[in-house]
């Protein structure tokens, strides 16, 4: 998922893909199924706060912009956190709720084939 931003007039990227959440994994030293379930979490689950998650996914997908674009990546996760201030909290959660809705289960139950009712009530 790619969104572009106008930020205080500039044009900025964030590439929400794998490579940015290895990006994130590697910034907060934790992996992602556990930067995932520290996001909806009241109390800190960590050591790093949720906000500093924030910041860092929204950093990684940024990283994994410019690197796509083949442009230097010349910023942090402090000046992430700027252009999410700017962009705002309401948007920046929606737009990371979107990014990260590609780990929501579609099916929890894997499809069955033919027969394996059958062979689980012959049992």
């Amino acid at each position: 998922m790619i969104i572009e931003k106008e930020i205080n007039g500039k044009m900025y990227g964030f590439c929400f893909n794998f490579y940015a959440f290895g990006v994130a994994e590697e910034e907060l030293e934790m992996p992602l199924d556990k930067i995932l379930s520290s996001l909806g979490e009241e109390e800190k689950p960590s050591k790093v706060s949720r906000i500093k998650t924030i910041c860092v996914l929204f950093f990684a997908a940024a990283v994994s912009y410019r690197k796509h674009k083949g442009l230097t990546v010349d910023f942090n996760v402090s000046l992430v956190g700027d252009w999410i201030h700017e962009i705002g909290y309401a948007e920046s959660m929606s737009i990371l709720e979107k990014a990260l809705s590609v780990f929501k289960p579609k099916n929890i139950q894997p499809p069955q084939m033919e027969g394996d009712q059958n062979q689980k009530a012959g049992e």
